[in-house]
């Protein structure tokens, strides 16, 4: 699948990279010439792949980071399971149940940081949880470097994810004891680093984002000017369905061993698991969950609790496990069922046509764009040219069709000559050749202005 054409807003970071990669800026990523408020450890990753097999393959470059951050993810989870349960088997069955659902298909390859920033995250509560679990002062080491880099993928809640954890943890396992514990030099030393760090980050240079990054995370949380009641109670309603859905067939069959604990208690599990450790799970992720779900954004988009995800794959394991062999092994037939029906949706979703959602039509409009730009001295730029992915998409393809020309730039003031590709209707850049409909007619018209 990484090889289909954009799809959602991946045309964000690709153009990002692409600028980094041609005007070997590498301090902050840009977007059609202007800084960008995200920060650049994502691009970053990317750059060394596009070296390798070109920068027109941007957009696969980006999906095998993408994709790794992932592979990273599940054997991260391996490795955090193993320490936990000190089962070998069932640490392999909570990296199979990550792997269903939504997440393998469409959430897990796709060019946006999220996987990385996942990884990052649930490193650090790992090595903390495992830390504090094992009495090892060794696994504070990581701690302040991986949350460091999670916040240059994606944002600073990364820590807030960890101080909950942090939290749960300490208190879970033992308050008394474990506070002690934390006072130690390598303690000390490690979070004094957590705090060091970013606070660095954002000391040096106005380019590093800081503003960027509040505004980005404050947006996502409370968006009062699309705000009703009636679009704020479906949100709370839909929130645990996305969730479903997102690691679906998995979660259907634990609400039916639920069922069964209810219904013959005496079910043996397939071998005793360490119940208090589930339950720390729960309150870490019920706890994480919260100010996402009841905030007043309009939507709560899963990518934003990815860290979360193992955590809550380890939980539904544990319920089919506990249920007994017979659903293990039914779960398992599950999944590998559900692999194969997978590779059947990539068949059909890579070709065109009334089986996918991947809009094959923005790769047309760039090449047609592109013609339209000829008769102009092929003359071409952008504005406002950003609303629900569409416009970025076809800007990156535009930048991959004319590599190794200069990626495309924000339009000058008066324009002289040239083409400007704009989702705004406006006579300012002259006449309009052609216009065209994306997404059906339901997403913005893109307006090819000519002078």
């Amino acid at each position: 699948m990484i090889f289909l054409p954009h799809i959602k807003e991946e045309g964000r970071y690709t153009i990002a990279s692409m600028e980094m990669f041609y005007n070997h800026y590498y301090w902050q990523p840009t977007t059609y010439g202007a800084h960008y408020r995200r920060p650049p450890f994502f691009n970053w990753l990317t750059l060394p792949i596009m070296h390798w097999i070109g920068a027109q393959n941007v957009l696969v470059a980006s999906r095998i980071v993408a994709a790794s951050g992932t592979v990273l993810l599940a054997l991260m989870l391996w490795f955090f399971s193993l320490h936990l349960f000190k089962n070998k088997v069932f640490a392999i069955f909570s990296v199979a149940v990550l792997f269903s659902g939504d997440f393998l298909l469409g959430k897990a390859w796709v060019a946006y940081p999220d996987t990385w920033f996942a990884f990052f995250t649930f490193t650090a509560i790992s090595c903390m949880w495992i830390s504090i679990k094992e009495q090892r002062p060794l696994f504070w080491i990581p701690i302040p470097f991986v949350l460091f880099a999670a916040l240059l993928t994606k944002a600073f809640t990364c820590y807030i994810f960890y101080a909950t954890a942090l939290l749960v943890v300490t208190i879970g396992l033992g308050w008394s004891k474990n506070w002690r514990y934390l006072l130690k030099p390598a303690s000390i030393l490690a979070h004094a680093l957590v705090i060091i760090l970013p606070l660095t980050w954002f000391l040096l240079p106005e380019s590093t984002g800081l503003a960027g990054m509040l505004g980005d995370v404050s947006g996502s949380m409370a968006q009062p000017e699309q705000f009703t009641w009636l679009g704020y109670f479906l949100k709370i309603l839909s929130t645990p369905f996305s969730f479903i859905y997102l690691l679906l067939p998995i979660d259907i069959l634990v609400l039916y061993c639920l069922y069964r604990y209810k219904k013959y208690p005496t079910i043996q599990p397939v071998t005793r698991l360490d119940g208090q450790s589930i339950k720390l799970l729960i309150w870490i992720i019920v706890l994480s969950i919260l100010p996402y779900w009841f905030s007043t954004a309009h939507l709560l988009n899963p990518r934003y609790l990815f860290p979360l995800l193992p955590m809550i794959a380890i939980v539904l394991a544990y319920c089919v496990w506990r249920a007994g062999e017979k659903m293990v092994g039914f779960a398992i037939l599950i999944l590998i069922f559900e692999l194969f029906l997978k590779c059947i949706l990539v068949i059909l979703i890579s070709h065109p046509g009334k089986f996918t959602s991947v809009d094959f039509s923005l790769d047309q409009i760039a090449n047609d764009a592109l013609k339209q730009s000829q008769s102009y001295a092929n003359l071409i730029y952008v504005s406002d040219f950003d609303d629900g992915g569409y416009g970025v998409n076809i800007a990156s393809k535009i930048n991959i069709i004319r590599w190794p020309q200069p990626p495309l730039t924000t339009a000058p003031e008066p324009l002289t000559k040239g083409c400007v590709l704009s989702q705004v209707n406006s006579t300012k850049w002259g006449v309009v050749p052609k216009v065209y409909h994306v997404n059906n007619g339901r997403g913005k018209p893109i307006y090819v202005y000519c002078k």
